[in-house]
């Protein structure tokens, strides 16, 4: 691609990480719901955008194979813009609750690109899913912390949350029966 291109790609990649990391009340008292669902709508016109320019050059690569230095800059690009559109969509979704409902729908279509994003997208859109199924966690876990914000929470710098995030959906609440038969073990 041409320098112009990747402007405008580099452009859209740092705007959408902007709404992101910024867009925060606890930031200023200027970024109102209105803002808030303004930028939602603004970031997902980008997801959906992708999804379809990347499913039109998926098609496209099997009539002409191209040259594979743009495919493999081209993909990368992908993968960095979903990533961060990902990220910005799940903070919004975190930080505004009823922006959540929408977020989920536009990531679980994502999910249904798994055969033309790179995997590490599709992991990581599952990874917000799974934590917006819990607002709270959600709002601890995906608002991010500046230096003008003063410090009101903990974050451990060497959580795996990932990894904890694999299994809920195999959790089960310890209910009456469970409890009486683990107290008969003891």
């Amino acid at each position: 691609g041409d320098s112009n291109s990747v402007s405008k790609e580099d452009l859209i990649l740092n705007l959408c990480w902007i709404i992101g990391e910024y867009s925060s009340s606890s930031i200023t008292s200027e970024c109102t719901p209105e803002i808030l669902n303004v930028y939602e709508e603004a970031v997902e016109l980008f997801a959906f955008e992708r999804m379809s320019i990347v499913s039109m050059e998926k098609a496209d690569e099997a009539f002409s194979p191209g040259d594979v230095k743009e495919k493999q800059r081209r993909q990368q690009y992908n993968t960095r813009l979903m990533l961060v559109v990902i990220g910005a969509l799940s903070k919004l979704a975190a930080r505004y609750q009823p922006l959540a409902s929408r977020v989920t729908l536009c990531l679980a279509k994502l999910e249904r690109y798994e055969n033309i994003f790179h995997p590490t997208v599709i992991e990581r859109a599952n990874e917000c899913l799974t934590i917006l199924k819990f607002p709270s966690i959600a709002a601890s876990v995906l608002d991010t912390e500046h230096p003008t914000v003063p410090k009101t929470h903990h974050i451990d710098d060497n959580s795996s949350l990932p990894f904890l995030l694999q299994n809920t959906g195999d959790y089960i609440p310890l209910t009456a029966v469970s409890y009486t038969h683990l107290r008969a073990h003891e």
